[in-house]
This record gives C-alpha cells, sequence and structure tokens, in this order.
C-alpha cells in the first residue's frame, strides 16, 4: 500500500516518448480517458519525478489520493487469484450494448466476457475515450445519447464530455458531500423533462400513503374543451341550478349566502378546478355602508370610489381564497401591487329602483402565488361591463416585511423630527386637523369619518410632509370592514395633501388626481388606540406624473409601506369635463351646419353613419308618399301590401314591420341603395313619415341623386347638368384644422416637431386619456369641437387628418346636377323557387375599406332571426357582415330532421354571396353549432374556413329533449 501512485495528465500518451528515460522508466499509461487526458501509473518516486517534470513543461497534473496503482504491475500479485475467482460466476454473452473500455469499442455477439477478460480489465490499460469514438463510428450512440453515471461521485461524466462535446446529456447518481436524495431527484426530473418515462410510484413507493397530488399549470398547448356544459337546465337557467325550498309545513327560500364583509357582499362564482381558479366576488353599490364609504369621498362635488375601498376589497377576497386549502395559497400577508383606476366610479344619490353591482374578477395564479383583480360594474340595463380598476395580490410574510424596514426607521424618524424642527422656526408649515381638510376641500370633500389627520407638517417647496393619524372611532362601525377603506385613505391623505393643499401650486389650473399605486403593504392589523404616524416625499415620475412613498409608523415602529403612490397632474378644464361640478350644466354639442364651414368645427366620423347621401338636398311636401319613392316599393316588398295601400301616417307596427323585418329592410337598404341605417333606428320609427324622414331626412331628392347615379345613363345626367352643378373646396380650413391639432399636441407633449410624423404613435407619446382630455379642451376654447373619444379612435396623425378630412384621398366635395329618376332601372328581383325552402342573407354591416372583399356570415340563433347581431359594434372594416335567416321561421312545418340536412340550406345561400372560400362564418348560442357544422362540410368539400366564431355556444352534440319544466313553463305563457 502507498507504493505506487497514479498521475492524470492533460496530455495523450504520446507525451511519453519525449520525456527523458531515466524518469519514464518504469511508467505505464494506466487510462486514456480523453483525447487530451492520460493517467500514468509507477512507483510513488517516479510519479513525483514525472509531476515535476510535467508541470515545469506546462501540463496541468494532479495525483490521485488513491492506495494502489491500479492498472500496472502493482496489480500483479493479485490476478491469479481473482481469476480463479471470477470462474466461480456464471457469465453468459450481454444481453444489451456493451461498449468495453478493456477492448476499446463496442462488444460483438462472439466476444465472450469470462474469467480472462476479468483478469485483463483488472492489468491492462483503460481504453475510455477509443471506446466511446468506436461507439460513435458504429452508429451505437449520437448526440442525442444521454448517459446516466452510476457511482459514487462524476467522474466518467468529465471524459464523456471531453471526448463527444460539452453539449452531451450526463447525469449523476451521487455526489461527494451532497444529499444523494437531492441527486437522484434532479436527475430524475432532467430526465422526465428530456421525455424518459419515469416510474413514479416506485420513486414514491416506500412513502406512498403519505403523498397527495399537486395541481400544477398546464402545458400551454395541452388541448382543453371549451364548450359550454348543457347543464341545469341550459335554456331556463343559462347553467345555474334551480333553486331549492325545503318542503315542511311552510316553505322556506333558501337563505342568502352570508356577506363577507360591508364591501363584499356575496360569492358569485367559484372554481378551484381549473389550472388558474376563477372567482368572481359581487358587491351591491348601493348598500348603505359601501355607498355611505365611497360617496363620503367626493370629487369636484362628485361621489368618487377612492382607491382605498378597492384596496380594502382586494384584502377581503385575498382573505377568502386564501382560506380555502384547494387554492394553494400560503403566506398571511397581502401586498397589492399595481394598483390602477382605468375608469372612475361615480356613485350617484340612492334610487329605490335602480340597481347597481360591483362586479370583481379573481384569477389565482398558484405558481407565483398571486392574485389578479378586475373591478367592473354592472347593471340589468347594460349589456357589457364596465371596467373601473385593476391591481395584483402578491402573498408575503408580513415578519419579513417588519425585518426589512427596522433598517430604514432611523431615516423616517429623522425627516419627521427635521420637518417639526424646521415648522417650529418657520421654515414648514403646521397645519391643523380643520384647516388641512379645508384646504383639501378645494378639490375633495371628505365625510367625518375620512377626516382623521391631524398636527400636518408641510415643506411646501420639497413636498414633503408628516402627519399625525387616528384610527379611533367616528360613527358607523368600523368591524364591519376587513381592511378599512376610512384607515386607509387616511393614512395616505398626507401624499394627497402635499400635492393638492400645497401653496406654491395654482389650483386654479390644475389639481393632482390619484392615479393608484405599485405595492401597498400592512404588516399588523390596524389599532384603533395606536399613535400613528406617517411620512412622505413626493418627487417628479414624469412630466404630469409625480411619484412618493408613504411610510407607516405606529408606536415608533414602521407597519405599513405605500409605494409608488402616483398622482396624475389634471387640468381644472380637463378635471371639470371628467367630473362636472355639481350644480353645473355640462355644454350640449351644437347641431352641426350644413353645406358651409365658416368655423372648423369637426367631429371624428361615427363607426356606423346613420344615412349616407350624396347630392343637393332640396325639400318636399310630406303629406302623402312620393309616387317615385323607391323606399315605399321595397317595404311594400318585405310588408307584402300593395304599395298604393301604405300613406306616411300608417303605423308600422300595424304594417307588421317586427325586429326581424326591420333587420331585412336595412340590409336592403345598404344592398340596393348604399343607405345604411342601423336595426336600431328603424325600431325607433312609429310611422311611414318618421321612415322616411330618418331615410332621406333633407328631402327626397337625396335618395333620386343616389338612385339616379347608379341608374341613369350618361347621357341623362349631363342633359340638367349645366346648372345645377357646383363644388365646394374645403382644403383650407381642413389643413389649417389640422396644423392646429398637431401644434397642441406638440405643446402639451414637448416633443419635437420632426418626431410627430403622419405614422408616430401618439400613445408612445404620452397621449393618454388624461392628455387627450387636455388636448380637446384646449381645441374645444379654439373653437374646434372634437368627441372625448377622437385621440382614443385616431392614434396616428394620418388619422386625424382622415377623420377631419372625412377621406384622404376626397378633396373637393362636388355638388351633381339633378337627374330624372328612372323607376324601371332600381333593382330586379331575383327568381326564386318558392318550392324548395331557402335561407335569406341580410346584410348587417357594410365595410367601410372600399378594397376590402371579405364577408362574414352569422347564422342566427334558437330564434331562426340575425336580429341579435344587430347590437354589434363595428366590426373589421374589410368585411362585410351578413345575418342569415332560418329558411323555416315562417314555415316551421317544413323543417328538416338533421342538423346537416338545414345547414346545407343555409350553405346554398353563403354560396350565392361568394362562391367560394376563404370563409368566414360565426353565431351566437346555436348559431355556434350551425357554423360549426357549416365549417364541417365546407372544409369537406375542399373549401378553406380562414375563421369560426362561437359566441356562449354549447357543445355541438345531441340535446336532450325539453325538460318537462321547459315544457310547463311555455305552457304557462301560452305557447302551445
Amino acid at each position: 500500500m502507498n507504493t505506487h501512485a497514479m498521475l492524470a495528465v492533460n496530455r495523450p500518451p504520446t507525451i511519453l516518448g519525449a520525456i527523458p528515460a531515466t524518469i519514464s522508466t518504469g511508467v505505464e499509461v494506466a487510462c486514456l480517458n480523453g483525447p487530451g487526458d492520460t493517467v500514468f501509473s509507477a512507483e510513488q518516486g517516479i510519479i513525483d519525478q514525472l509531476q515535476v517534470y510535467l508541470s515545469s513543461q506546462g501540463a496541468r497534473c494532479t495525483k490521485l489520493d488513491l492506495p494502489y496503482a491500479f492498472h500496472s504491475q502493482q496489480v500483479d500479485p493479485i490476478l491469479d487469484e481473482l481469476e480463479t475467482v471470477a470462474r466461480a460466476v456464471n457469465m453468459g454473452p450481454p444481453q444489451i450494448t456493451y461498449i468495453s473500455s478493456l477492448k476499446g469499442k463496442p462488444l460483438q455477439p462472439s466476444d465472450t466476457v469470462d474469467a480472462t477478460y476479468i483478469r485483463q480489465h483488472c492489468r491492462q490499460s483503460v481504453a475510455f475515450s477509443t471506446a466511446l469514438e468506436n461507439a460513435r463510428s458504429d452508429n451505437i450512440i449520437d448526440q442525442s445519447t444521454v448517459y446516466l453515471e452510476i457511482g459514487p461521485h462524476p467522474i466518467c461524466t468529465g471524459m464523456i464530455k471531453a471526448s463527444l462535446g460539452s453539449g452531451t446529456s450526463t447525469f449523476p447518481t451521487l455526489r461527494r458531500k451532497e444529499d444523494p436524495w437531492k441527486i437522484i431527484l434532479d436527475s430524475l426530473a432532467s430526465l422526465h423533462d428530456i421525455g424518459f418515462a419515469i416510474n413514479w410510484s416506485e420513486y414514491h413507493r416506500d412513502v406512498g400513503g403519505s403523498c397527495h397530488l399537486l395541481t400544477l399549470p398546464s402545458y400551454a398547448f395541452d388541448n382543453k374543451n371549451y364548450w359550454i356544459p348543457y347543464r341545469n337546465g341550459w335554456t331556463l337557467r343559462k347553467g345555474d341550478p334551480a333553486s331549492t325550498v325545503e318542503v315542511g309545513e311552510t316553505k322556506q327560500v333558501q337563505q342568502a349566502p352570508k356577506r363577507l364583509s360591508a364591501s363584499v357582499h356575496r360569492v358569485a362564482q367559484e372554481d378551484y378546478n381549473l389550472p388558474e381558479p376563477s372567482i368572481r366576488f359581487e358587491s351591491d353599490l348601493y348598500s348603505p355602508e359601501l355607498h355611505e364609504a365611497i360617496s363620503g369621498h367626493r370629487v369636484n362635488g362628485s361621489a368618487l370610489c377612492p382607491s382605498s375601498v378597492y384596496g380594502d376589497i382586494a384584502v377581503t377576497i385575498a382573505r377568502h381564497i386564501q382560506q380555502n386549502p384547494e387554492a394553494g395559497l400560503l403566506n398571511s400577508g397581502h401586498n397589492i401591487t399595481d394598483m390602477e383606476v382605468t375608469q372612475p366610479l361615480i356613485a350617484n344619490p340612492i334610487k329605490e329602483d335602480e340597481h347597481r353591482v360591483l362586479r370583481v374578477h379573481a384569477r389565482v395564479n398558484r405558481s407565483s402565488q398571486a392574485l389578479s383583480l378586475e373591478f367592473a360594474s354592472f347593471n340589468p340595463d347594460q349589456k357589457s361591463e364596465t371596467k373601473h380598476a385593476t391591481c395584483t395580490i402578491e402573498y408575503g410574510c408580513p415578519d419579513k416585511w417588519l425585518r426589512g424596514w427596522k433598517h430604514d426607521l432611523h431615516l423616517v424618524k429623522d425627516r419627521i423630527n427635521a420637518l417639526e424642527t424646521q415648522a417650529a422656526s418657520g421654515e414648514a408649515s403646521k397645519v391643523t386637523t380643520g384647516l388641512a381638510y379645508r384646504l383639501f376641500s378645494s378639490l375633495v370633500d371628505y365625510a367625518p369619518r375620512y377626516r382623521r389627520m391631524d398636527n400636518v407638517f408641510l415643506a411646501g417647496p420639497t413636498f414633503e410632509g408628516s402627519a399625525e393619524v387616528g384610527l379611533e372611532n367616528r360613527g358607523g362601525n368600523d368591524d364591519e370592514f376587513v381592511c378599512n377603506p376610512y384607515f386607509i385613505d387616511a393614512l395616505a391623505h398626507i401624499s394627497g395633501f402635499v400635492m393638492n393643499g400645497n401653496f406654491t401650486v395654482d389650483y386654479n389650473e390644475a389639481v393632482y388626481i390619484s392615479h393608484g399605486w405599485e405595492s401597498m403593504r400592512f404588516a399588523k392589523p390596524f389599532e384603533p388606540t395606536g399613535k400613528y404616524r406617517t411620512y412622505v416625499r413626493m418627487l417628479p415620475a414624469d412630466k404630469a406624473m409625480v411619484s412618493g412613498n408613504v411610510w407607516i409608523l405606529c408606536n415608533e415602529e414602521i407597519v405599513g409601506l405605500i409605494q409608488g403612490l402616483r398622482f396624475q397632474r389634471v387640468p381644472r378644464t380637463v378635471l371639470d369635463m371628467l367630473l362636472p361640478p355639481v350644480g353645473r350644466r355640462q355644454p350640449v354639442p351644437k347641431a352641426p351646419q350644413q353645406q358651409q364651414m365658416k368655423t372648423p368645427k369637426f367631429q371624428s366620423p361615427p363607426q356606423m353613419q346613420a344615412v349616407t347621401v350624396i347630392g343637393s338636398y332640396q325639400k318636399v311636401h310630406k303629406e302623402c308618399v312620393q309616387p317615385f319613392d323607391p323606399t315605399i316599393d321595397l317595404l311594400a316588398e318585405e310588408l307584402g301590401l300593395p304599395r298604393a295601400d301604405i300613406s306616411l301616417y300608417d303605423k308600422l307596427h300595424d304594417l307588421g314591420l317586427d325586429s326581424l323585418m326591420s333587420l331585412t329592410l336595412s340590409g336592403n337598404l345598404r344592398e340596393r341603395f348604399g343607405i345604411d341605417i342601423s336595426h336600431s333606428q328603424l325600431m325607433e320609427c312609429d310611422t311611414i313619415g318618421q321612415l322616411l324622414d330618418l331615410i332621406h331626412p333633407n328631402g327626397q331628392a337625396a335618395l333620386e341623386n343616389i338612385v339616379s347615379e347608379e341608374s341613369s345613363s350618361s347621357s341623362t345626367s349631363s342633359e340638367d347638368a349645366s346648372d345645377s352643378s357646383g363644388t365646394v373646396t374645403v382644403d383650407s380650413e381642413i389643413e389649417n384644422t389640422t396644423d392646429l391639432i398637431r401644434s397642441v399636441i406638440l405643446d402639451e407633449t414637448g416633443i419635437e416637431p420632426k418626431d410627430l410624423h403622419s405614422q408616430a404613435d401618439l400613445g408612445s407619446f404620452g397621449v393618454d386619456s388624461l392628455m387627450s382630455l387636455a388636448i380637446l379642451s384646449r381645441l374645444c376654447g379654439m373653437g374646434v369641437d372634437l368627441p372625448m373619444d377622437f385621440f382614443m379612435r385616431n392614434q396616428t396623425m394620418a388619422d386625424v387628418s382622415r377623420a377631419i378630412s372625412g377621406s384622404s384621398s376626397r378633396k373637393e366635395e362636388s355638388v351633381p346636377p339633378e337627374v330624372k329618376f328612372k323607376t324601371d332601372q332600381i333593382y330586379q328581383e331575383k327568381p326564386v323557387d318558392r318550392e324548395l325552402p331557402s335561407a335569406q342573407a341580410i346584410l348587417i354591416q357594410v365595410r367601410s375599406n372600399p378594397t376590402g372583399d371579405r364577408q362574414l356570415f352569422l347564422f342566427p340563433d334558437g330564434s331562426g332571426s340575425p336580429s341579435s347581431y344587430s347590437a354589434l359594434a363595428q366590426l373589421n372594416p374589410d368585411f362585410n357582415v351578413y345575418g342569415l335567416v332560418c329558411p323555416f321561421l315562417k314555415a316551421p312545418e317544413g323543417t328538416t330532421s338533421r342538423i346537416e340536412d338545414t345547414v346545407q340550406i343555409y350553405l346554398s345561400t353563403v354560396r350565392e354571396h361568394q362562391p367560394h372560400g376563404p370563409y368566414y362564418l360565426g353565431g351566437w348560442s346555436a348559431g355556434g353549432v350551425l357554423a360549426y357544422e357549416a365549417s364541417k362540410q365546407l372544409i369537406e368539400a375542399g373549401e378553406v374556413v380562414l375563421g369560426l366564431v362561437l359566441i356562449d355556444s354549447p357543445c355541438p352534440i345531441s340535446i336532450p329533449p325539453m325538460s318537462s319544466s321547459l315544457i310547463e313553463f311555455l305552457d304557462s305563457m301560452g305557447t302551445f
């Protein structure tokens, strides 16, 4: 033992030929581990000399800490006995590929592994790298092969990478001085990630009783079922379970769920089985406690919901979700981050007949231990929610927060003491409670429960302040909230007071409105008897934004921190537009003048104009139907009445003009005459006269010119052109208005004129909702009245120019000559085979882009009518949108028994308007099922379907028969 040694050298074995014989004599090559890694064996003295010599030549040498020199003459005495022992072992041919480091190659079926092989393996050199190279040459291994090293320490791993490349995948099973379970588990996890099927049940076999399944986020491309399941009598209750009553001597209605707090009233929807659980909470905005909290915060006289109410709701929801074990949320601290108020929530006075709900949509992210919240209001008269605010709640450790804040305590206290010293010397101001909130009242009027600041110290020039805050009861039940919004607001008041109670700010010109915060944390519950102090210093964050951190101390300890509390500078004129002072009437827009432009007051083009007409306008006598009016012909055709039976005073509903017929009429007006009138506008008309006023409000000649331009010959047009044509030039007013808008944008944003090119995104220059209001306010003072959403819909200067001019290509508006009307050239009705059912296609929306060529076909819902789609906002400008009418709507006796046959009828109509794809199809509810089947049939026919829009559609399977409760309900309505 210890008579021989081994030396690892980063040189090839051929280096022995360059070593003096006095040193190299007796040295043997024990291992060839890599192309440039060799291990030599010899007696101790020779190895020491070899190490000194090779080190002097720049080689890296490592003497191995081993008691023997393996693969050298030192093992000769044991070889005979080793071979004898090995003969007792029954060894057969390898069952898997065996790469032999003795032979330096993979063994063949003819090669044997026996006692002699074991003897040679012990004595002869290890040809590790040679064996790997030969295995690669024989295509036994390649660059995708994975190597798992079985041994006490990863020795072979380095040799494999040295021979085959550093990108080779190798994994150890054990490593010196490290936990074996950690190494094994890390390797198993890595093998699982690259696609190996690990038998985890075998891994957990010894501790199976302690295992439980965790729900992890699913892979992004896993298939998911997005169909709405048909359950709980969908037609009656839209998936909600039937209400239950207790049966007994008296029936008792099921009790409403218990309120979570005064600000969160109920859990409307809860599902923790999803990868990202989704929960919806609801609160009644007109409940006494919540309405009092909102109406006690009045900005410009309007009851504006403060961010503190959102904060209390967020903490209440976070605590409720955390109490559910299925949520998988561990820490107890609530860090409300990224609070952003996007649209003010204003609480109107409570009315008995009004019901308004605040909905909060929560999503759980288990991996990041966080919630995302979205606040939106809703009332039964709305078809959509109004989004007001968003935030994220991160679960953390309050004890860790407290330890971190201790390092900042002395700095905060030093600034508070400095403010008190400055106030004593007259360099800063000291303000009492009454005066502080009187200064505040120029912008915000707080109810008594909010007024909790006292002894306010303010350094105006540096926008720095401190205040004492009392959380004692000041009326009402403070325990009805989880994180009292009155307390949150009062503790943050110092930041708003620094900005809006500062003598260095001209509040007649602008005010500062809270815009949210980056982070809000309270490490301890509120103590009504605690002595609270707050401190803040506000600093510029942007051109019109300031930001600061509010430090909250209780009994000389930091217990809370609001970081990145932001205030946006808002001009008074803009604030008065956003929140008009109570008692002041809002300005009424003036009616636009026609045919002349004395002042540049332009409105941006609406998404869907009421009427599109071209030509001169003349007043006509409207006591009787004009004999040449093709609208009456169209209406008579739709109603199935003789034209002579229709007069101006006829009631439309008496003539049978229902919702579907008005939708059909609207579509035909678009297709035949280019007159764009919405379905809702038609439904507001009571008589034929009102309908004609809507179609051509400026006189009958408007419609005459439309039809004449489409159908009259050029000779007829030129006949009267000499005395009625004219041109009105509008270039100068358009250019002046565009230049004026450009100059105001440059002044408000402060950017260079060269940067405001035609395609520049105004949003990238800071033209957000508030700045756009400032720009619009200045333009209004200059005589240019634009709608409040003008810059939301026109986001580049090119868009602005087009909106002002009405068309980027038209420089002149020509007044075409009046021509005679020819009724025989208006339209011709296509012959229809009345024996076969056909589905009608109604043009609901006309593409605004003249170069567009795509169509969207919307299939009807269960009513058979496409009237549901008439309320859609304007869609893609490249699309014509058609609504399909059920072929059996008025003849249900001809209904086919198979949905496939019905869809074929629809597709016949679709192909009349578009013979070949690519197609875009869609539908709401049952219409989605029809669209799905239509897509399937078109694809099977070799057509291309590029878009399929499904809106609240059930899974397209066989829907069960109507429930008995539905039949009873329909019977009670007199359906049968």
